[in-house]
């Protein structure tokens, strides 16, 4: 929402549900922390509440640690930084995505399963292209998908300088 008096974006708390559909698995639902809605654009906050070992990254996120995510509807990914139960940034994860919905009460995105994790230090690495070359032989993508995959991987990468500072301009993990 907007603040009607200074016209940027309100900040608040409440809760708010993230809905994650897949090509290939059930759908997901996250109860998150709304931190900001404008049109268009939402920001959240979520704590999990479980372990979760990347063998790719080399990395095991344990429970509390910190996502704040951005969301566009007018862009072909959604953006998290993720940071440890003791506050440190992990990295950020972008995943790929179409129909980006954002409500008074949801966001809701198809997950088209490939994503880029970002070290701190900005490197990265291309996760999950073996998943979409699965679904591609399985028919669950067409070859225009994995063009709209391959041209939204370089919007992020090319926008993720712009989106790590909006994180650190927006919050902190505590909010």
């Amino acid at each position: 929402m907007l603040c009607p008096r200074t016209n940027s974006a309100q900040v608040m708390t409440r809760t708010f549900t993230e809905i994650k559909h897949h090509l290939n698995k059930p759908t997901e639902r996250y109860e998150c922390e709304l931190l900001v809605l404008q049109p268009r654009h939402a920001v959240l906050r979520y704590v999990s509440d479980r372990a979760f070992a990347s063998k790719r990254l080399g990395i095991t996120f344990p429970p509390g640690c910190i996502t704040i995510a951005l969301y566009w509807e007018t862009r072909p990914y959604v953006f998290w930084a993720i940071y440890s139960p003791s506050k440190e940034l992990l990295g950020y994860l972008v995943h790929i995505c179409r129909n980006v919905v954002i409500s008074e009460s949801t966001v809701s995105y198809l997950d088209m399963l490939l994503d880029v994790w970002f070290f701190p230090d900005g490197s990265n690495i291309v996760l999950d292209a073996d998943e979409v070359e699965e679904c591609l032989r399985a028919g669950l993508l067409a070859e225009e998908d994995k063009r709209y995959i391959e041209e939204s991987k370089q919007e992020a990468l090319h926008d993720f300088l712009m989106n790590a500072q909006e994180i650190r301009a927006l919050s902190t993990p505590d909010k």
